[in-house]
């Protein structure tokens, strides 16, 4: 079982998780493991809305012949450059999935969009310079 819990900077709330962590760590059938780090800030709003431009600019090209909606781009490029996961269904049957890129934070998510445009220059697509335009 993972659990966790956003401290902020805030005395009160780190008091609140020591006091549940107690309760995990008079267990003793279990071992535990305590990481604490610094908060990751999640991409933003902004990297979001030019995400997705940048996607959409992307499906409306023809790649070999072919023309892909956002969706299927979004889910190629996240098994590409994020990686995937393995995921085992209730069947016994396992497949392999895109990780998410809500795992990304700011600086993750920034490079992640790098690599999806230095793929599209690769591939013969220019990107708009205007990301406001993009993002409309």
């Amino acid at each position: 079982m993972e659990r966790r819990w956003y401290i902020g900077n805030s005395r009160e709330k780190l008091m609140k998780v020591c006091s549940l962590l107690a309760q995990f760590l008079v267990k003793p059938e279990h071992d535990w493991e305590l990481v604490l780090r610094e908060h990751r800030k999640a991409r933003s709003v902004e990297q979001n809305r030019r995400y997705w431009a940048i996607v959409q600019e992307i499906a409306s090209h023809e790649i070999d012949g072919q023309r892909f909606m956002a969706e299927s781009w979004h889910e190629f490029f996240k098994g590409k450059f994020i990686g995937k996961e393995e995921v085992k269904m209730p069947w016994g049957e396992t497949y392999n999935r895109p990780i998410s890129t809500t795992t990304l934070d700011v600086g993750q998510f920034s490079e992640y969009m790098t690599q999806i445009e230095a793929w599209a220059a690769q591939h013969g697509i220019l990107l708009s310079d205007d990301g406001e335009r993009r993002a409309a």
